[in-house]
């Protein structure tokens, strides 16, 4: 279960991470993938948890078009700030626990998340992830994102030596991809519109760097 009450309760095992197998990527420095992090009935409880999250589902052109909700502390981007909001939802603190809890070479063993966002992608929407380098001082050393509902390919392009060719990297449905060091800090990443399935929803969490 994923620990919590009520309508949050039966959703994740926080403490079955030590199953999964940590795979670093080949060529991409300091990217992680975890296969079959979740089970098919967490996927399933955790995609109708949150569609029954108020306010809903809300479209965000952010990176592109798609359908979006937060959770935890509030960064705004203009003014440079982040601020502590709402506790994280016991769904998700269970997953960021069973993060911790992940074998060597994971990097998470000290992770916790204070800011986590969903986005819901519908092709025939012509929904996509643009290529983007999240905030380098805002969003934290670790980026980590959990694919639910369908698979996809994510491409990654180094973003001070546009001489490297980019490298595509297949996130297969209730994966784990972690980002730290270099791919974090120096490579772009996105999904084209042709490289989602008809539906994908993930869900990043980020220890974000509060300011006030």
């Amino acid at each position: 279960a994923l620990g919590g009450r009520g309508s949050e309760s039966a959703v994740v095992n926080a403490a079955a991470g030590g199953r999964c197998e940590v795979r670093a990527h080949a060529v991409l420095r300091g990217l992680f993938l975890v296969h079959d992090f979740v089970t098919e009935e967490e996927e399933a409880a955790l995609l109708q948890w949150m569609d029954g999250q108020q306010p809903g589902w809300r479209l965000r052109h952010f990176n592109g078009p798609a359908l979006g909700m937060r959770w935890g502390a509030t960064t705004d981007l203009r003014r440079r700030s982040v601020t502590l909001g709402a506790p994280m939802p016991p769904p998700l603190l269970a997953l960021t626990a069973r993060m911790r809890t992940l074998p060597v070479p994971s990097p998470l063993a000290g992770f916790e998340a204070n800011e986590a966002n969903a986005l819901r992608y519908v092709r025939a929407e012509g929904h996509f992830l643009g290529p983007h380098c999240d905030d380098r001082q805002l969003s934290g050393d670790t980026l980590v994102n959990l694919s639910l509902a369908g698979e996809a390919t994510m491409t990654y392009a180094h973003d001070r030596d546009g001489s490297r060719p980019p490298v595509r990297v297949r996130l297969p449905r209730r994966s784990l991809q972690i980002q730290t060091e270099d791919v974090r800090f120096n490579h772009t990443h996105g999904i084209a519109a042709e490289d989602l399935p008809e539906l994908r929803v993930s869900v990043t969490f980020r220890r974000a760097k509060l300011t006030q």
